[in-house]
């Protein structure tokens, strides 16, 4: 079983009541402090939670709610999260006719479609809009720059640019495929089919659902590999995404895909620890499982605040000491530890030119 504080207890608590109607039904919320239900939140809103907390406390019981004190917070951050909602989608359907209307295909990445599978769509955070425009990249540029719309950042992996007030990242490619192989070989499984897409009611497309796990799965590792690391709506995600879709994603092929990869160990360990704390049981996907140890490290990693703004005061050297304190990660990530120093080398060599 794996050790929380009273706190993150109370929070995954609330999560799972969502996933297992009932749950927190004889559990009395009279003793916890409001300034403990201020930590509470807080963690939440870190978490990207905060809402799906709040349908959390509107499925318990009148007598086993928090009272309004408490409440109204919750109610004034969900409220943030709809505007924010609402805005992002009214600014997706735009881009999407944009791009349609000039014979532009777009496949949506993440983001709004991951909402449909929340309790309360609107109360899943939006981000950034990811968009792939099916061989479309410099096509894409091309029109929003007779916009007036201008490209504020480029990579191997993609560009960026403001919206109406949204950052959109048009992709070059789907992963970074020319930073580590993993990310490789599960492009080249994803676009072996990529003509082979579902349409959305909004007019944008995704990835078939075995595609879309893979790619989803692919880019929670790369988060979690990362110094900045991962939080829970990201877990949430794929947990979510996965089980509303196991009926669409043979066990088989999803197997040898991660077998590919390199993934099984990777599967393994956020299907298990999301199973943890959030109740969803998708232990048919579990294929050998994970020790433990590396489970509880993963939710310490989860938990932890992580202010990453002071990095570049504190130059190169503070960072490569980040690196070897989450080498253990690689234990259940397909990439090697070496592999990820000598990416982090040749970043070093390309901020100093």
């Amino acid at each position: 079983m794996l050790r929380l504080e009273s706190s993150h207890h109370i929070l995954f608590a609330l999560i799972r009541n969502l996933f297992m109607p009932g749950f927190l039904d004889e559990v009395s919320f009279q003793n916890i402090t409001r300034n403990e239900w201020t930590k509470i939140r807080e963690m939440a809103i870190t978490q990207g939670l905060s809402g799906v907390c709040l349908d959390s406390f509107e499925r318990l019981p009148t007598y086993n709610r928090p009272n309004s004190a408490v409440l109204l917070p919750w109610i004034g951050s969900a409220l943030a999260i709809e505007r924010s909602y609402y805005y992002q989608l009214k600014v997706l359907k735009r881009f999407v006719n944009l791009m349609r209307d000039n014979g532009v295909k777009v496949l949506l990445l993440k983001g709004y479609e991951l909402s449909k599978y929340y309790p309360v769509p609107s109360h899943r955070p939006s981000g950034d809009i990811d968009v792939y425009l099916m061989g479309s990249y410099e096509k894409g540029i091309d029109i929003v720059r007779q916009l007036g719309i201008n490209i504020e950042h480029e990579d191997d992996k993609h560009c960026s640019f403001v919206f109406y007030g949204v950052v959109v990242e048009n992709h070059k490619t789907l992963l970074a495929i020319n930073q580590y192989s993993a990310d490789k070989i599960s492009e080249e499984q994803i676009m072996k089919n990529i003509e082979y897409l579902d349409f959305q009611p909004e007019g944008y497309y995704t990835l078939k659902p075995l595609n879309n796990y893979i790619f989803l799965l692919r880019h929670l590792a790369r988060h979690f590999g990362s110094e900045e690391g991962y939080n829970s709506r990201q877990l949430l995600d794929i947990m979510l995404f996965l089980s509303k879709n196991k009926n669409n994603i043979d066990k088989h092929d999803l197997l040898q895909c991660l077998k590919e990869s390199r993934m099984v160990k990777t599967n393994d360990l956020f299907l298990t620890l999301g199973f943890q704390l959030f109740g969803i049981d998708l232990s048919e996907f579990v294929f050998n499982g994970v020790d433990e140890r590396y489970q509880q490290l993963a939710l310490l990693d989860l938990i932890e605040t992580k202010d990453v703004k002071h990095r570049d005061k504190d130059g190169m050297l503070a960072k490569w000491k980040e690196l070897f304190d989450i080498r253990w990660k690689y234990k259940v990530l397909p990439e090697s530890f070496f592999e990820r120093l000598i990416f982090g080398l040749k970043n070093t060599i390309k901020q100093s030119f």
